[in-house]
C-alpha cells in the first residue's frame, strides 16, 4: 500500500494523537491526574479534537476519569454528561462556564470552543469565549471570536462593544471608530433589566474614544507611548517610567522586558523627592495649589503625605468618614493600600479633590486615580527594609556581600523628617508630556479644571494596548 502525502500526515496525526491519549490514560492510572491532564491540554485546544465527535468523545471520557481521581464527583458527572450533548447549548455553556468559574481555563474554552462550532451565532457562547480571551489578555483573538458572526456583531449590543473595546486594547483606533459608530442604537434596544449597566459600558468606552480623539494630536500612541496610552484608556497622568524597553509585534506592543513599569521597585528616598516635585510642577501647570493634604491612614501612604506637604507647603489630615469630603490632595502610597473603606469615598470624587497614587500596581484592578507616579507590581518605600550591595574594597572578581538596610522606626512625621533632610535639590526630570497631557484632560472643556466638580471615578484597568505579563515574585 502506497500512502500520498495527505494521507500519511492525517496517519501520523492519528497516531500521534492516540499516544498523547494513552500516555494521560497512564498518568491518570499511577495515580497523577495533574500530569494526565497536563498531558491532554495542548489536545484539548486542537481544532482536530473540537471538530471530531469520536475525538472529542475519547478526550472527555479521559478527562471525566481524571476528574474522578481528583476526587471531584460533580466535574466527573458534568463530563461524562458532556460525551452526549449535540443539541443544547445552553448545557454547553453552563459546563464550560462552571469550569472556567473554578479557574479551570484550560478546559473550560474548549468546550465553549466546540459549543460555538455547534451552536454558531449563539451571543451567550460567544461572548462568553470572548471574555475568558480578554482575561488571558488575548484581546486579539478575542475579537476575531465574535467577528466570526459578523451579523451578530452588527446587531446586539455586547459583542459588537467587545469588538470596540478590544479594537483600543490592540491599538487600533480606527477599528475601534468604525464598530462604534451605530453603538448607540444598539443600547436604544437593550432589554431594561441590563439598561444601566449598558449605558456606563457605553459611557466609558466613548469617554476612551473621546481621550483618543483629543490627545492623538499631541501624543504618538503609537508602540512606545505608555504614558498616552494609558491617559486614553484610564483618563490620568503617569509621571515617571521606567527605562524598561518594547518592541511591536503584530499590531499589538509586546514587551522586550517591563515597557515602562517595574516589576520590583525599591525605591530610594532620591527618586521619591524626584516624584513629588515632578507632581508639584505637573499641579502649578494646572494652577492647583492644595489646601491642605489627605493622607490615606496606612502608614506608608501618612509618611508620603508628610514627605509631600514639605513641598507643597500644606497641612495634612487623615482621610477618613469624617473628611473625606473637604478638597485637598487625596496622597495614596500605593494601590494595595486602598482598603474597602476608602476605596468607597474614592469612588465619588468631591469638589476640588485630587487623587494621587504614587505607585500604581499595573497587575491588580483599582480606581482610577487622577495622577500616578509610576507602575510597579512591587515597591519597597525607602523608609521600609532594603537590601544593598557591600563593594567597598571589593576586587573586581569578588562577589560582594548584601547588607539588609533595618527600616526607618517612629511616627510618620518622624520618619518624613528624617529623610527630608537627606534632600538635595536635583534637576526634574522631564514633564513636558505629562503636563501637555493633564491640560488637555483636566481643562480643555472650560476654564475651571475637571476637579471643580463631583465626579465618579472609573476603573483603573489592569492592561493597555502596550502590556506586559506579570513577574512571579514569592
Amino acid at each position: 500500500m502506497v500512502l500520498h502525502k495527505h494521507e500519511m500526515k492525517m496517519f501520523t496525526s492519528y497516531f500521534s494523537t492516540q499516544k498523547v491519549l494513552k500516555s494521560s490514560i497512564s498518568a491518570n492510572q499511577e495515580g497523577n491526574p495533574q500530569k494526565a491532564l497536563k498531558i491532554l491540554e495542548p489536545l484539548l485546544h486542537s481544532k482536530k479534537i473540537i471538530t471530531s465527535c469520536s475525538l472529542w468523545k475519547s478526550t472527555w471520557k479521559i478527562v471525566s476519569e481524571i476528574f474522578e481521581q481528583l476526587g471531584d464527583q460533580q466535574l466527573a458527572s458534568l463530563s461524562q454528561a458532556n460525551l452526549f450533548i449535540q443539541d443544547h447549548p445552553h448545557q454547553f455553556y453552563h459546563f464550560g462556564y462552571e469550569l472556567v468559574e473554578r479557574g479551570l481555563y484550560v478546559v473550560g474554552l474548549p468546550v465553549l470552543k466546540r459549543a460555538a462550532l455547534l451552536f454558531p451565532n449563539n451571543e451567550q457562547i460567544l461572548t462568553e469565549i470572548a471574555h475568558i480571551l480578554e482575561q488571558l489578555k488575548l484581546y486579539r483573538e478575542g475579537k476575531e471570536c465574535l467577528l466570526q458572526a459578523p451579523k451578530l456583531v452588527q446587531t446586539a449590543f455586547m459583542p459588537r462593544y467587545l469588538v470596540v473595546f478590544y479594537s483600543i486594547m490592540t491599538g487600533d483606533l480606527e477599528e475601534a471608530n468604525k464598530w462604534f459608530s451605530g453603538l448607540d442604537q444598539l443600547l436604544i434596544h437593550t432589554p431594561l433589566e441590563y439598561r444601566e449597566s449598558y449605558e456606563f459600558m457605553f459611557d466609558n468606552i466613548q469617554a476612551m474614544l473621546d481621550r483618543a480623539k483629543l490627545l492623538l494630536p499631541h501624543t504618538p500612541l503609537d508602540s512606545s507611548d505608555l504614558r498616552g496610552w494609558n491617559a486614553v484608556v484610564n483618563g490620568n497622568i503617569v509621571l515617571h517610567l521606567s527605562e524598561y524597553a518594547m518592541e511591536s509585534m503584530g499590531g499589538r506592543y509586546a514587551m522586550e522586558s517591563m515597557g515602562g513599569r517595574y516589576a520590583f521597585y525599591q525605591e530610594s528616598s532620591t527618586s521619591l523627592f524626584r516624584c513629588i516635585s515632578q507632581l508639584k510642577d505637573v499641579l502649578d501647570n494646572l494652577y492647583i495649589q492644595p489646601k491642605r493634604i489627605l493622607s490615606l491612614p496606612d502608614r506608608d501612604s501618612c509618611i508620603l503625605s508628610h514627605q509631600a506637604a514639605k513641598f507643597l507647603q500644606c497641612p495634612v489630615e487623615i482621610f477618613s468618614a469624617e473628611t473625606n469630603s473637604l478638597p485637598g490632595l487625596i496622597v495614596c502610597y500605593c494601590s494595595d493600600l486602598i482598603d474597602s473603606d476608602s476605596f468607597d469615598f474614592l469612588a465619588e470624587a468631591k469638589e476640588d479633590q485630587v487623587l494621587w497614587c504614587h505607585a500604581s500596581n499595573w497587575t491588580q484592578d483599582s480606581i482610577a486615580p487622577d495622577f500616578i507616579s509610576y507602575f510597579s507590581q512591587c515597591t519597597c518605600p525607602p523608609w521600609g527594609k532594603q537590601l544593598t550591595l557591600d563593594i567597598e574594597g571589593l576586587e573586581s572578581d569578588e562577589k560582594p556581600n548584601v547588607i539588609e538596610k533595618d527600616p526607618l522606626e517612629g511616627t510618620p512625621e518622624h520618619v518624613a523628617e528624617t529623610l527630608y533632610k537627606t534632600y538635595e535639590t536635583q534637576q526634574l526630570e522631564d514633564t513636558e508630556q505629562a503636563k501637555v497631557l493633564a491640560r488637555l484632560l483636566f481643562c480643555h472643556k472650560n476654564e475651571n479644571n475637571a476637579f471643580s466638580a463631583q465626579r465618579t471615578r472609573s476603573r483603573q484597568w489592569v492592561d493597555s494596548p502596550i502590556s506586559s505579563e506579570p513577574f512571579s515574585l514569592s
